[in-house]
């Protein structure tokens, strides 16, 4: 991580050279909108589209793939601003699959104040990617990680962005990232999760953002992330095996538990309320089958809840006779589902 470390400041500091010295390629771009060109930088040949808006402050940028072809380089430094004509630009999103399958690239630096977005397979298949760190000295209005952004990046082991207001983030952002090690959570605000974003990727580690007194959304315990409060489970990408749920929680929010490979068996304690929409959606093309342990009456259940799964075995208090009794068969989809009183 040092050595990428050093290489990530040395393409920084080759990037602000490259910037006086660059020649500029422009051309039309067949998915661009009217007027809208295609700016090729001639030091790391990144391609942006350049959209002129009614003022100055709306000129923006959107760093694209090239139109044959991929990147070869190992490392990019993003640029926060382009230069053409003498119209300055914000570089305010990474398309969709700008850097899709570019097996070369080891690291990214995002130095931008005006990032907006990462689009959709942003990084898809990037085997190589270490690190993508994303940092300004100013707040960022950075509010969207596409679908499939990071999928596959198997020895990605973090993704950090400071000073954001992160919104939401796509489905499978992070699939497979196997490696996955450290999560920045660069908002204290509430972010919207796709279906299985981290899905298959059991070693992530959230960290929070501010300090321990500043008041979050969120906060971690034991590889989950939950409601401040506690009340709510919003991802757990480290369940295998056995999972007690703690005591005190009362909602299982949409994707939770979706996509955890060797998850087996959940015991939800009597506070469980609800149980959200592909809460245990199990990983695509995979057969799945659950043990549920209830401690209490059954939940409100998503009918979309165990989207995929073939089968659930099902043990409840008989104490809650009636309450399981009276509902049966409303679990939604085609599930095999056996019960059993203790």
């Amino acid at each position: 991580m040092k050595t990428l470390t050093k290489k990530l400041q040395l393409i920084l500091a080759l990037t602000a050279v490259c910037f006086f010295l660059s020649i500029t390629v422009v051309t039309t771009n067949a998915y661009a909108d009217e007027g809208d060109v295609r700016y090729v930088d001639s030091c790391d040949g990144t391609n942006y589209i350049l959209h002129k808006g009614a003022t100055p402050e709306e000129n923006t940028a959107t760093l694209v793939s090239p139109e044959n072809g991929k990147y070869t380089h190992t490392y990019y430094n993003i640029l926060e601003k382009v230069s053409y004509a003498d119209v300055t630009y914000k570089v305010v999103e990474i398309g969709d699959n700008t850097f899709a399958d570019c097996e070369n690239l080891e690291g990214i630096y995002i130095q931008n104040g005006f990032l907006k977005r990462l689009g959709n397979n942003a990084f898809f298949k990037c085997t190589n990617l270490e690190k993508i760190t994303l940092s300004s000295n100013k707040d960022i209005i950075f509010d969207y990680i596409g679908k499939k952004a990071f999928y596959g990046c198997k020895k990605l082991e973090e993704f950090a962005i400071y000073n954001c207001t992160l919104k939401a983030i796509g489905d499978q952002a992070f699939y497979s990232c196997s490696n996955l090690k450290r999560f920045h959570l660069c908002t204290t605000e509430k972010i919207d999760f796709g279906q299985c974003v981290f899905g298959c990727s059991p070693n992530v580690q959230f960290e929070m953002p501010g300090t321990p007194d500043q008041e979050s959304y969120y906060t971690v315990c034991d590889g989950g992330l939950y409601s401040a409060d506690m009340k709510t489970l919003y991802a757990y990408p480290s369940a295998t095996g056995t999972v007690t749920i703690k005591d005190g929680v009362e909602n299982i929010a949409p994707s939770a538990l979706a996509c955890c490979k060797d998850l087996k068996k959940i015991i939800f304690p009597k506070s469980v309320k609800s149980i959200g929409k592909y809460a245990f959606t199990p990983i695509p093309g995979n057969v799945k089958k659950y043990d549920f342990e209830f401690k209490g009456a059954k939940p409100n259940i998503d009918k979309y809840a165990f989207d995929r799964v073939t089968r659930i075995d099902i043990t409840y208090d008989h104490n809650y006779i009636v309450s399981w009794y009276n509902s049966r068969a409303n679990l939604g989809g085609a599930i095999i589902v056996n019960y059993k009183m203790i």
